[in-house]
């Protein structure tokens, strides 16, 4: 009877022991599993995360793609702006204080009020209706592809948003192209050498040409310029022709 009860309870500490044995090997599996599980989530939230910093890098490119807000401009440096108009001129060193500034006058020009004697023109031309203006040279010096600039045109009491397209250098000549915001047929061209700068800008209401010496110029309707005058020249200006009329 009595070796009938130590089998008995040695039979009950072997299944406490293997009961014990297999919950903790189970509490052991599951642990591993939360784990494995946890991990697993962890690195598909990152996974996710890069995915998503992925797509939306994507959409900030098709984004600029199509709305052609300065893929340079709007993200580059003062100190990258100003190098890249120093590579484009060919080594010439810009202050980048001055570009600062420059930069700080949102439309292209500012209505000066009366006429810059000082410019090359006749009597009739400082009174056939042209508008004149002023401006920081370094405001269209500094255009990038992508920038926008406001232009207005004070006999239309409009203005309108240019949109840089292309730049060029042809020698000492930069050229800059783009389209308007407002006019689906809307066109610019804008030429700047070492003083002068000129350029037409295509409206819904006709073309009109500006030109610049340094800061001084004038804007006017094509129109109005080509008509036939005797006092008036039919030939381009050009940086020297405004120059040697300085000089005397």
């Amino acid at each position: 009877m009595k070796s009938n009860s130590v089998k008995t309870l040695i039979g009950l500490i072997f299944i406490g022991g293997l009961a014990y044995f297999t919950i903790l090997q189970l509490n052991n599996l599951i642990s591993d599993t939360t784990t494995s599980t946890e991990a697993d989530n962890d690195s598909f939230a990152n996974e996710l995360q890069e995915d998503e910093i992925d797509i939306e890098a994507i959409l900030r490119k098709y984004t600029i793609a199509k709305t052609t807000t300065n893929p340079n401009g709007e993200s580059m440096t003062l100190a990258e702006r100003v190098a890249e108009m120093s590579h484009r001129r060919k080594g010439k060193i810009f202050d980048q204080t001055a570009v600062k500034e420059a930069l700080l006058q949102k439309e292209a020009w500012l209505y000066s009020g009366g006429p810059h004697t000082d410019l090359p023109l006749s009597d009739y031309e400082f009174n056939d209706g042209r508008v004149f203006l002023e401006t920081n040279p370094l405001r269209i010096e500094s255009l990038m592809i992508g920038d926008t600039l406001p232009l207005s045109i004070p006999s239309l009491n409009q203005t309108f948003e240019l949109v840089v397209a292309e730049v060029k250098t042809r020698g000492d000549i930069l050229m800059w192209k783009g389209s308007m915001s407002e006019y689906e047929h809307g066109r610019f061209t804008i030429s700047r050498g070492k003083s002068l700068t000129a350029g037409t800008v295509k409206t819904p209401d006709g073309i009109y040409e500006f030109q610049f010496f340094d800061g001084k110029g004038w804007i006017h309707s094509s129109d109005a310029l080509f008509v036939i005058n005797e006092e008036k020249s039919d030939a381009v200006v050009s940086d020297a022709t405004i120059n040697a009329k300085h000089e005397h």
